[in-house]
């Protein structure tokens, strides 16, 4: 006979009534298992020496000495006061040793054994959860189909729900894509791992898997299809998020900003370096911004817009330079403005082509941005201040006429740019510019004229 330390009662148990109170002179009884008939455990590990039936708790409610069971044998014990109030009841108790080890028809064989370890033999088929193999091959991951012994397979599937593979091995020696397709089968499936570890080198990521080889990762669509597609969300629902998206068709690659359900609608934005400076955008509207984030006329801002009406315009602020606005049109029968300047926001200036044969230069001359309008006098003085002269150009060598800037700055300041002798920040030159046809030279020009018809007109009349 061989036993074994009881699962209840034991060793040095203590025993406690239903209130928390110590059971000191409490009453164990130990029957045949779903009987009230005794049935014998023992003080030790010999088997030899049966404890009392009932066991008298001490004063503490322990067990005065250990108690062991028969191996293989179901107990029922009963716990009482010392006023024979039974406490409490328990039943089909074994020894702490093996009961019993089941296993299918086929497969392992377990050899005689009596408590502790128990050796077993064979091979466990598949239908009994076993891999119906003797040995594992190195580099190989078995899984079970259920029916049959594992066998290679060129595809591992997974099927959600019931997480289960249905490709029996899997070969590690050359690498998966060798060894075939990993496909799912269910709905909704992720690939999890750490792919935001602060630690960059930590995140899980793709790499070939041969030293100093190129890694590509490519995407494919199946069958007859002509599409692919790369898609990035930012919220855990895809059914109501703002997404980004990537994607190849027959008719061309496209990169898109979309959204889906109650995901906001967000610009493509385009930067360099980690995490900035963005550099251009892509608004919800479609309006094309370099170095800027909004349209419009800002102060102290710089950048440009391409509309999607198609104009583009330099929206710089007027502290760095005009604003620029090109217009553009197929329209070979009406006037058309092509390009629009503004300063500080009110038009200043355009280029437009009539009647699609012409273009002209002008400057903005609505009466309603002028006040207090005056005939122009002193044309004579004006013309006669002026100083045309003749030059060679350094750069080519060919003659040249006209006025020199900074000397027809002091009879015509607003048609001369810049100043005499200016420098940039680097020391180089920055010319002056004269604008020949500007209103300032042409206006005393008329004037002047006017003036001359007026006189020859009376000394004719005389």
């Amino acid at each position: 006979m061989t036993v074994s330390l009881s699962l209840l009662g034991g060793a040095g148990w203590q025993f406690l009534d239903n209130s928390g109170n110590v059971l000191a002179g409490g009453r164990l009884f130990t029957y045949a298992a779903g009987t009230t008939t005794p049935l014998a455990s023992y003080t030790s590990s010999t088997g030899l020496t049966a404890n009392a039936n009932p066991i008298i708790l001490d004063s503490a409610g322990r067990v005065p000495l250990q108690i062991w069971l028969d191996d293989g044998v179901a107990y029922k014990f009963v716990l009482q006061n010392s006023d024979a109030e039974q406490i409490g009841a328990w039943d089909n108790v074994y020894a702490t040793g093996v009961n019993t080890i089941g296993f299918g028809t086929t497969g392992l064989t377990p050899a005689a054994a009596t408590s502790g370890v128990v050796t077993v033999a064979g091979t466990l088929n598949v239908a009994n959860g076993g891999t119906g193999l003797t040995s594992l091959t190195a580099g190989r991951i078995p899984f079970g189909n259920g029916t049959a012994a594992l066998n290679n397979s060129a595809n591992l599937t997974y099927t959600t729900g019931t997480n289960t593979f249905s490709a029996p091995i899997i070969s590690a020696a050359t690498s998966m894509a060798n060894a075939g397709n990993m496909v799912f089968s269910g709905t909704a499936a992720r690939i999890q791992g750490d792919f935001s570890n602060a630690t960059l080198a930590n995140r899980t990521m793709f790499q070939d898997k041969t030293t100093n080889n190129v890694t590509g990762v490519a995407i494919l669509p199946n069958g007859t299809a002509v599409e692919s597609a790369v898609t990035c969300f930012n919220n855990s629902d895809p059914a109501n998020a703002s997404y980004g998206g990537f994607n190849c068709n027959a008719t061309g690659v496209r990169l898109a900003a979309a959204n889906t359900g109650i995901g906001a609608l967000l610009p493509l934005i385009f930067i360099t370096g980690a995490g900035g400076p963005e550099r251009a955008r892509f608004d919800v509207d479609g309006h094309f911004m370099v170095g800027r984030t909004s349209y419009g006329f800002l102060t102290n801002t710089k950048g440009c817009t391409l509309y999607n009406t198609g104009q583009i315009i330099n929206e710089a602020s007027y502290i760095d330079g005009p604003p620029l606005l090109i217009n553009t049109f197929n329209n070979s029968t009406n006037d058309a403005t092509l390009i629009n300047f503004y300063r500080q926001g009110t038009l200043c200036g355009v280029v437009y082509s009539s009647n699609g044969n012409t273009t002209t230069y002008a400057t903005s001359s609505d009466y309603r941005l002028k006040t207090d309008a005056q005939p122009l006098t002193g044309s004579g003085a004006f013309i006669d201040a002026l100083q045309p002269k003749t030059w060679t150009w350094i750069s080519s060598g060919t003659q040249g006429v006209g006025f020199i800037a900074h000397e027809a700055a002091t009879v015509a300041p607003l048609s001369v740019n810049g100043q005499k002798d200016e420098v940039d920040a680097d020391g180089n030159p920055k010319y002056q510019a004269i604008g020949y046809g500007s209103s300032e030279f042409i206006a005393n020009i008329i004037a002047e004229l006017q003036s001359l018809r007026a006189r020859v007109a009376a000394l004719e009349g005389n």
